[in-house]
């Protein structure tokens, strides 16, 4: 299935405008005029991307229906002071060898070229700026406790839906809670995803990556290969 951006590009090509107020659309079954694009909003650092992230996207695509993910790496995140962080260009390499070849995953640098430190509510803004669209970030069922400390976070709540990932063995008590208050004081949109995805720790990659030990099953391949040639995490 072709992206919203080949389907620009394809009308680009042609010489033809879209029309103004309409969207263009790839949903299967759907008229080329359509809805807004659906599209999956994968945030982090990806220090480094690994397969925890890789299956949040692949379930996102195939059980909500959306036209593509966008993975994008932070500049300077503000919820992790002290903690290393690999360069944005090894971060960005090592996203482009994971999602390479896979049909609907790109990655945009925004967040990298900004200046300063990184926030959801600066990306979203511009982000709709470029693109009218239905956007949808892609979190851990954990981090819906946490969106209650991000800036301008009913703002937050406003531009974007949210889907959450259970992660094996957490509780989501605390989590449904938290997801009917949001909704109920500013009409937030939460989708809770069927999937479980695997619960990965980048702080256990980097160690064992600085130990020189296997990242099988933890990254895709490609991931390790570009950390054992570049040295990424060998002084972490």
């Amino acid at each position: 299935m072709q992206t919203v951006s080949s389907w620009i590009i394809i009308k680009k090509r042609k010489g033809e405008n879209a029309i103004p107020g309409e969207q263009i659309c790839s949903i299967p079954g759907l008229p080329l005029w359509c809805a807004k694009p659906r599209i999956g909003l994968l945030g982090g650092t990806f220090n480094p991307i690994h397969n925890g992230h890789m299956a949040m996207a692949q379930a996102a695509l195939e059980e909500f229906g959306l036209d593509e993910v966008v993975f994008i790496p932070t500049g300077q995140p503000p919820h992790k002071n002290g903690e290393f962080i690999a360069c944005a260009k090894d971060r960005v390499a090592m996203i482009c060898a994971a999602i390479n070849g896979r049909e609907r995953m790109r990655m945009d640098d925004l967040e990298i070229e900004r200046a300063g430190t990184t926030y959801t509510v600066d990306t979203l803004r511009a982000l709709r700026a470029q693109l009218d669209a239905e956007y949808y970030f892609l979190v851990g069922a954990d981090t819906v406790l946490q969106l209650s400390s991000w800036k301008d976070y009913a703002l937050v709540l406003a531009l974007c839906s949210f889907i959450a990932f259970p992660r094996i063995g957490e509780s989501s008590q605390a989590v449904e809670k938290e997801m009917e208050r949001l909704t109920r004081q500013f009409g937030a949109n939460i989708l809770v995803s069927r999937r479980q995805c695997p619960q990965v720790s980048s702080t256990q990659i980097r160690a064992r990556a600085r130990r020189g030990e296997s990242l099988n099953g933890l990254v895709p391949a490609e991931v390790e290969w570009y950390i054992r040639h570049k040295g990424v995490y060998h002084h972490d």
